[in-house]
């Protein structure tokens, strides 16, 4: 019977998978068919590149897009390039310039067109980030004579045109953004899954001593997706600053190892605390080194890049080591293979990705250095996350087992008081001299002479009325009620005003046995004796303050015995609270 259930499950399930490879069949075949130009394109069309084909005042041709491998520029010196303006370009054209460290004003027949040029040496000397020029050409200017005069800072990969274009404005925008949109979605992802793994790793970790592999996960996700926002270079271009952009993904990109270590060991354990603190020291130390330098003004972040990149690959050294180092050895948790599995898909895949784009960095200009190192870091986070959540689930569930046992191990059973173990592990935690402290111990009496006459039932039911008296007597805040014995209890307040509380919850306790035993057909009256003593009236210890409450509470339990006796004789029992 099982396994034809088994069956049935598996054939539906088959089912389901071919109607859903009939369905992305269907949507490329409609794809192909009715296949027309989308806006973005309709908008782009007749955009002319002019990237390439500039010349100096010498006549040599000079390609603007790789610029540090095909032409010899000082960096802070002024040259002059020069172009044509096609003769195909139609009313609303614009300009649409994407340049990165370099200062730059364009003439038309000698006419200024923009000017984001500054030759003071100062500020030459500062990283200038990128800038977005969108200037109006018109109509009229076709064919003439374009200018440039211009200035790298940087004698590097880093000063170059990333783009030159003739066009529509609308259709900059719209290629712009689709261009983006990949990237700027892949890192809005990475910044949602953030926060959801650390809103995750609160409650898990609120109760029970716990690691933190979300929360390691979590930080990782936040530093990817803030340094994969800033590499798209989208805010930049509304908000037009490009310095504070750069700091941002170069900083954001030193914030990636951390939390991503972190995780590894807490997660795999490749390697030992000690390690890891000893990586986090040499990473702070770089961290805090460029920090300053940018902050001063003494090097801009872009600068320090190649060391923040030796870091990283440090880092990935030594996650690859550890990954070796650990199969080798064949240390491998008790869990499931696929779980395993997961990891070291996601690994490789941040590995990869991350060669491939230090490579592509290094070789010239590219618009987003940081595609592929984004896609793998985003298999990364799916691989861990599920590697992650089973354990999480197991942790969840054996959190709540031990919470449990913990309810029964600190809980008493009848009043449900804290027990005597609860109370003398509390006293532990108190400080020697904490000011503002008070115990007051209880003792309810005659509680076995119910038991003998009435039953234990009503001994219970004693007990538990008088746990009630107790607790309700002192309130809530600042107080902490016990019962660590058969028949009594400790209270322990904190309060500023410790005197005021004292008095005023014993006057509370004894209204509330006044009124008990006034009812009428009562089986029983209940008298408890209680003493008390005020740390701040005392000049003692934790554990002194117990005893003297305690030898207090005693000395009260034989005057209201004496009491007690002498109102036997009496056919009206007194009043002994």
């Amino acid at each position: 019977m099982k396994e034809k259930t088994k069956g049935v499950s598996l054939f539906v399930w088959i089912l389901y998978g071919v109607m859903l490879l009939l369905t992305f069949i269907l949507i490329m075949i409609s794809r192909e068919k009715h296949k027309i130009e989308n806006p973005v394109d309709q908008q782009h069309k007749g955009t002319i590149s002019l990237i390439d084909n500039w010349v100096d005042e010498n006549g040599k041709v000079i390609d603007l897009s790789n610029l540090y491998y095909t032409v010899e520029m000082e960096a802070g010196k002024e040259y002059w390039l020069y172009h044509s303006i096609s003769s195909d370009i139609k009313e609303g054209y614009t300009l649409n310039i994407t340049a990165k460290n370099v200062y730059y004003e364009l003439y038309v027949d000698g006419k200024p067109l923009l000017d984001v040029y500054n030759a003071n040496k100062k500020e030459l000397e500062n990283y200038f980030g990128r800038r977005y020029s969108m200037i109006p050409i018109e109509k009229s200017m076709a064919g003439k004579k374009l200018e440039m005069r211009l200035v790298f800072l940087y004698h590097d990969i880093s000063s170059t045109f990333i783009e030159i274009t003739l066009g529509l404005p609308q259709g900059h925008l719209l290629y712009f953004a689709r261009e983006k949109l990949v990237s700027l979605v892949t890192s809005m992802l990475f910044l949602f899954v953030s926060l959801l793994l650390i809103l995750i790793d609160i409650p898990i970790n609120m109760k029970n001593d716990k690691n933190h592999e979300l929360l390691a996960l979590g930080l990782f996700s936040f530093a990817v997706g803030m340094w994969g926002l800033m590499s798209t270079h989208v805010l930049e271009y509304f908000t037009g600053d490009g310095r504070t952009t750069q700091i941002a993904a170069c900083l954001f990109l030193t914030l990636i190892v951390l939390p991503l270590l972190i995780y590894i060991r807490d997660s795999i354990g490749f390697f030992s605390y000690r390690e890891l603190n000893i990586y986090a020291i040499l990473y702070f130390t770089e961290f805090f080194v460029v920090w300053i330098l940018e902050l001063t003004n003494t090097l801009a972040v872009q600068c320090t890049l190649k060391f923040t990149h030796i870091m990283l690959a440090f880092g990935v050294l030594l996650l690859v080591s550890m990954i070796f180092r650990k199969n080798k050895h064949g240390v491998i948790r008790k869990e499931s293979m696929i779980y395993h599995l997961f990891r070291m898909i996601g690994l490789i895949a941040i590995i990869v990705g991350t060669i491939i784009d230090f490579f592509r960095y290094y070789q010239g200009n590219v618009a987003d250095n940081a595609i592929y190192v984004r896609f793998g870091l985003l298999i990364f986070i799916m691989c861990y996350g599920v590697a992650s959540l089973e354990k999480t689930i197991t942790a969840v569930k054996i959190g709540a087992k031990a919470e449990f046992i913990s309810l029964l191990a600190y809980k008493d059973g009848l009043t449900n008081l804290s027990n005597r173990t609860a109370f003398q592990e509390r006293l532990e935690t108190l400080q020697m001299k904490q000011q503002n402290v008070a115990i007051i111990m209880f003792d309810v009496n005659d509680l076995k002479k119910v038991n003998d006459n009435l039953g234990h039932q009503y001994g219970d039911e004693m007990l538990v009325t008088s746990a009630q008296i107790i607790s309700d007597s002192f309130g809530t805040n600042g107080v902490e009620c016990y019962r660590i014995g058969g028949d009594e209890f400790v209270v322990i307040l904190f309060k500023d005003n410790i005197w005021d509380a004292v008095t005023n919850g014993l006057q509370t306790f004894e209204e509330a046995i006044n009124e008990y035993n006034e009812h009428d057909h009562l089986k029983y009256q209940i008298h408890i004796a209680y003493g008390y003593a005020i740390i701040d009236d005392e000049k003692c210890s934790i554990n002194e303050l117990y005893e003297i409450a305690d030898q207090r509470m005693y000395k009260c339990k034989k005057q209201m015995k004496v009491v007690i006796e002498q109102s036997a004789s009496s056919s009206h029992p007194p009043d002994l609270s």
